[in-house]
């Protein structure tokens, strides 16, 4: 399967243009983030820690980690998904 990277920077454009607060509506993001929390209280699993997440577009589940505790660290190969990160807060 080929990306249209290309394709997925201008659909951030589209997106903020619209008001969505990334890629997902945010209520997506926040069922997502609910859903890690409920996996990350498993005993095996560090409660603080580094986190590192590849495709992160304008930061939404990075955020909703580091209020979670967590130090993280987010990777985007779309120019518009970073600027976007970088300029919100959430």
């Amino acid at each position: 399967m080929r990306t249209n990277y290309v394709g997925h920077d201008d659909m951030y454009k589209k997106n903020k243009a619209a008001g969505q607060a990334g890629w997902d509506p945010a209520e997506i993001s926040e069922e997502v983030i609910k859903q890690f929390q409920e996996l990350f209280t498993h005993e095996s699993i560090p409660q603080a820690c580094r986190l590192l997440e590849l495709g992160c577009g304008a930061g939404n589940l990075s955020v909703g980690f580091a209020r979670l505790g967590y130090q993280v660290t987010g990777v985007d190969i779309a120019p518009s998904a970073i600027e976007w990160g970088k300029g919100e807060s959430y």
